[in-house]
């Protein structure tokens, strides 16, 4: 596993390029990301606003469509009605 680079803290600043273990979190966020980080790339995608790097617009990626995978799967157990 790599290490942050010296940038700022993740939760205020996201994640940030040049970052090697940036970039390993931009790939899998929910393998590594603690639930403020992830919570603040859902919230992100949800308002829509734009990624501050590279790193952080791959990590709101794989978030959205893990949240659509999610509420497709609530829908098919019956959980959730359709949107």
């Amino acid at each position: 596993m790599t290490v942050h680079s010296y940038h700022g803290d993740t939760h205020t600043e996201g994640l940030v390029d040049n970052c090697e273990r940036c970039a390993e979190h931009a790939e899998n966020p929910f393998g590594g990301l603690d639930d403020r980080n992830l919570m603040a790339l859902l919230k992100r995608n949800q308002s829509r606003d734009e990624p501050r790097s590279f790193n952080e617009a791959c990590a709101m990626a794989h978030t959205e469509d893990a949240y659509w995978i999610a509420v497709k799967i609530a829908q098919l157990l019956g959980w959730i009605g359709d949107f």
